[in-house]
């Protein structure tokens, strides 16, 4: 659980300072642009806030629990012969 949250903070802190970046310095004169009229003055924060939960939360779950990534930590795998299925190429022989 904790590798969890920690993974939560961090992600949640990364994202939101590229985001915040990128909505008021980058492109908020393309979204002006491009979306005129149906941009609204002020944003909906509670609509904002809900997005960035679940968003990350859904980042943070599924490279978390990835079977790679499960494969990799575990410690009872110790085959060390390579995987075909995560080559693109065919085994030789």
């Amino acid at each position: 659980m904790a590798k969890y949250l920690i993974a939560y903070g961090t992600t949640a802190f990364v994202f939101l300072v590229i985001d915040l970046i990128w909505l008021s310095k980058v492109a908020k004169q393309f979204y002006q642009d491009q979306l005129g009229d149906i941009l609204l003055e002020s944003p909906r924060v509670p609509a904002a806030i809900a997005f960035y939960v679940v968003y990350i939360a859904g980042i943070v779950f599924f490279s978390l629990s990835h079977p790679r990534y499960a494969r990799i930590r575990s410690s009872s795998h110790s085959s060390t012969a390579p995987c075909s299925a995560s080559s693109p190429m065919p085994p030789t022989t």
